[in-house]
């Protein structure tokens, strides 16, 4: 069975369709490609920025490093009001801003 090749014209006109909101399902039914194609075409002209895969190691990286501090973060937050003395001067001193809600 051979491929199907559609034009860049028709292919442009669906991913602005795409763009301005309507439904793939919608343009699936109304045009000849099928749903998963105009799929396939969309992840094609994704900008590079957008797709969480294309990230560096260093950039992923940094990313576990903030998401685990942000938990340390959270576990302080939540122990401090056990804490008693001189806790949150201890705290302030390095530098870890409190939020007392």
């Amino acid at each position: 069975m051979s491929r199907i090749r559609y034009s860049e014209e028709l292919k442009q006109h669906l991913l602005n369709e795409v763009a301005a909101g309507v439904s793939v399902a919608k343009l699936a039914r109304d045009y000849d490609p099928c749903a998963a194609t105009i799929h396939h075409w969309v992840r094609e002209r994704r900008p590079p920025e957008d797709d969480g895969e294309t990230r560096s190691g260093p950039e992923r990286e940094l990313e576990k490093q903030v998401s685990y501090l942000e938990r340390q973060v959270a576990l302080l937050k939540r122990e401090l009001p056990g804490l008693r003395g001189n806790a949150t001067p201890t705290l302030v001193r390095y530098g870890v801003s409190i939020d007392r809600r």
